[in-house]
């Protein structure tokens, strides 16, 4: 029963049929290890595809299965920066601060998985200079508030100025 739950979530989702992947006990560490690279590689697939939300989903099933891949961080925040003009063509304040999100991703991706800790450092360096100055946010938000980004990525983080870290 617990299968054609996954499967009706799946259909609905709108990314097809569901693996047989997710429908096998799990059994052992191995077994979730290969289960999480193949979501994973679903994940980076989606992405090439530029279906984001689809991307996320399979990184999230991945992370699911082995929460110390912290690739599956990064190809999520890599989606977020590369969602930012589809979602807010219009809006740049909104998509300087879903850099803020991104960077927030990259910073988990080191916290779980010390192998990766180099890249994601250059992702936070590269992408940090994204972060809304004081000047182009259009409200009074302050360093340190939160703020829920919508579109389909309905996530929240924490405000980050450029200034703060470039002084």
């Amino acid at each position: 029963m617990e299968y054609l739950k996954k499967e009706c979530i799946t259909k609905w989702l709108g990314i097809g049929i569901v693996n047989l992947l997710f429908l096998l006990p799990l059994t052992s560490q191995e077994i979730k290890l290969d289960k999480a690279q193949e979501c994973l590689n679903q994940s980076i697939l989606a992405y090439k595809k530029l279906k984001y939300e689809e991307c996320r989903i399979y990184a999230l099933k991945a992370l699911e299965f082995n929460p110390n891949l912290g690739e599956a961080y990064i190809v999520v925040g890599q989606a977020y920066i590369a969602s930012k003009d589809l979602c807010f063509p219009n809006e740049y304040d909104i998509k300087s601060i879903m850099f803020c999100l991104a960077v927030d991703k990259f910073e988990l991706a080191k916290k779980v998985d010390s192998s990766i800790t180099d890249r994601a450092n250059e992702l936070i360096r590269v992408y940090s200079k994204y972060f809304p100055s004081r000047e182009e946010i259009w409200s009074n938000i302050r360093s340190g508030e939160k703020y829920k980004i919508g579109c389909w990525i309905n996530e929240e983080t924490t405000i980050r100025f450029y200034e703060d870290i470039y002084k």
